[in-house]
């Protein structure tokens, strides 16, 4: 009997031991998600999840998830990236690294962090009008969308304002 009071106690303070360790061992909510373990609804990173809608694709995931609520980041903003419009272009910032952290990203998406802008026109007065490259910005936006696929495809997001 006694053996097995002190199995059972031993046993409840090694719990006990590891439930205390890990609340006091946790870390900052990362901004790398498993998009398929995620619901409308949800925080990352103090963004809600608007709309998700994914599919396995090998190792990883391809789809969209959509966010709401603004973030401040700061980077590049280019007025005329032709990367995937052709001659005319639209306006897209380019995320720098310490930035990258505050938007949500994909498991196994390993782009460079960067999005174009769902209201173009707004961006690029924003920026004084056709000004091609602003290093060194800081803007805030909302309703970030992540559009991954083994394709060219671009994240996009809302721009509300530039911060001085």
């Amino acid at each position: 009997m006694k053996k097995w009071l002190f199995v059972v106690g031993l046993s409840s303070l090694a719990l006990l031991g590891g439930c205390v360790a890990s609340s006091e061992s946790s870390t900052p909510q990362s901004h790398v998600f498993n998009p398929s373990q995620v619901e409308v609804g949800d925080r990352i990173l103090g963004l809600e999840v608007a709309a998700v809608d994914v599919s396995p694709y090998q190792e990883r995931y391809t789809g969209t998830a959509k966010f709401n609520g603004e973030v401040t980041v700061s980077g590049k903003f280019v007025a005329n990236d032709s990367h995937f419009e052709g001659d005319t272009g639209v306006p897209c910032f380019y995320v720098d690294e310490t930035s990258a952290t505050q938007l949500p990203r994909f498991v196994g998406d390993e782009r460079m962090s960067w999005f174009c802008f769902d209201n173009p026109e707004v961006a690029k007065t924003a920026f004084g009008g056709n000004n091609p490259v602003q290093e060194n910005a800081k803007i805030v936006i909302d309703n970030y969308q992540i559009v991954y696929a083994p394709s060219d495809v671009v994240n996009q997001a809302t721009f509300k304002r530039t911060v001085e």
